[in-house]
């Protein structure tokens, strides 16, 4: 929410204005809602009288957000960390109010047509991100310190947040 907001926490939010980025974004749709359920099941009825959206990037949702035309949206941690990084004064503008469970970062995939000599190579030369002294710049400005494999097993929680907020009843957040 906006640092100057009247609202001290995510509850006081509840009637006001919820953005979202789309409804295929796990951190600006899934992840939110899977967070807003417990509140929905407790209210038994929408928590707010408005869902803007789909604003399609944590950027948009920032922007909607100083604008006034939300009062509280999701934000990406790792979206939140590249825009502060490069753009410092954000972060007197903004303030977070709530975190949702911790959830993995989207991967990288090449398309199935890729050869599979094409993706050793580069998942060799992402496994050397961490180290190569050519890389310190480039992972100083992406905010990242390495890559990793993936465990496919970590991203099953992405379709059971969806799937515990659809029985719950609230497949948007609202």
């Amino acid at each position: 929410m906006r640092a100057d907001s009247r609202f001290q926490s995510l509850e006081d939010t509840f009637g006001g204005r919820l953005g979202f980025t789309v409804p295929d974004s796990h951190s600006g749709y899934n992840a939110l809602r899977h967070h807003l359920v417990p509140y929905f099941r407790k209210h038994g009825a929408m928590l707010y009288r408005e869902s803007v959206g789909p604003l399609t990037t944590p950027r948009r949702v920032v922007a909607a957000l100083l604008d006034g035309e939300v009062d509280v949206g999701p934000l990406d941690s790792y979206a939140l960390d590249l825009m502060l990084r490069h753009d410092p004064l954000l972060g007197s503008r903004i303030r977070i109010v709530a975190t949702t469970d911790l959830a993995p970062i989207p991967f990288l995939v090449a398309a199935a047509a890729c050869l599979d000599e094409v993706v050793a190579k580069l998942q060799a030369a992402l496994w050397t991100f961490a180290t190569a002294p050519a890389c310190a710049s480039l992972r100083d400005r992406l905010c990242l310190d390495a890559f990793a494999a993936v465990e496919l097993a970590d991203y099953e929680l992405t379709l059971r947040w969806d799937a515990e907020a659809r029985a719950a009843g609230y497949a948007k957040p609202g």
